[in-house]
C-alpha cells in the first residue's frame, strides 16, 4: 500500500541560489522520506519521473509535492502521486507534439548541427595545405608554370 505525503520544499530552498535547489532539493526530500518512514536516506528511491518533476519546477516558484511512498523491506521508493502523474503527462504530450512539428518545419531549413560546423572548421586547413603545396610546388626551379 502506497501512502501518500505532501512535501513543501519551499522552506528549505527559498534562501539557496538557483544552481543549488536542484540537488538540495532531492536531498532534503530523501531525509524527509526516511525520517517519516524510519529508514536511512541511502535506502531512499526516487524514481525518474519525480526527479524531473523537480527538475522542471524549481526554477520558479517552489511547489508543494504530492509523493506516494512504498516501503518493502529496507528499501523506500518515492515517486509522483497519481494525479500529478496525469497533470505531468498532460504538460509532456502536446509539448511532444509541438516538438515533432517543429522538426518537421525546421528540416532543411539551413541550419547545420554543431558537428557540421566543426566538420566544416577541420576541413579548412586542410583545403589551405593543399593550396600552399600546389604553390610551391608551382615556386620550386625545376617547374613549369606559365
Amino acid at each position: 500500500m502506497a501512502d501518500i505525503r505532501t512535501v513543501s520544499l519551499r522552506r528549505k530552498l527559498v534562501k539557496l541560489h538557483t544552481t543549488r535547489r536542484r540537488a538540495k532539493a532531492i536531498d532534503y526530500l530523501r531525509e524527509d522520506i526516511a525520517r517519516h518512514s524510519n529508514t536511512v536516506p541511502g535506502s531512499v528511491s526516487i524514481s525518474g519521473e519525480l526527479n524531473s518533476y523537480l527538475m522542471r519546477n524549481l526554477s520558479g516558484q517552489m511547489p508543494e509535492v504530492k509523493i506516494s511512498v512504498e516501503k518493502t523491506g529496507d528499501i523506500v521508493k518515492a515517486d509522483l502521486a497519481p494525479e500529478l502523474k496525469k497533470q505531468a503527462a498532460a504538460i509532456r504530450e502536446p509539448a511532444k507534439a509541438a516538438d515533432k512539428g517543429a522538426n518537421k518545419d525546421n528540416a532543411g531549413a539551413g541550419k547545420s548541427s554543431g558537428r557540421d560546423n566543426l566538420a566544416g572548421k577541420k576541413q579548412e586547413p586542410a583545403k589551405k595545405e593543399a593550396k600552399s603545396k600546389s604553390k610551391k610546388a608551382s615556386e620550386e626551379p625545376g617547374s613549369k608554370s606559365g
